[in-house]
């Protein structure tokens, strides 16, 4: 997890993964918040081209 950013009810981040064959995959987040807890997650996704 990067440039990860957290307010009173919003929090986002950049998450990258790496699959097992070297796939990777970036995706940046924009998290809703209510009580300290994930409510509602919103993701733009890119990835590399399966092998």
């Amino acid at each position: 997890m990067e440039n990860a950013v957290a307010g009173e009810d919003r929090a986002a981040a950049t998450v990258t993964c790496e699959f097992p064959g070297g796939r990777r995959v970036v995706a940046n987040a924009v998290f809703e918040l209510r009580e300290g807890r994930i409510v509602r997650e919103r993701d733009v996704a890119a990835g590399d081209q399966k092998a």
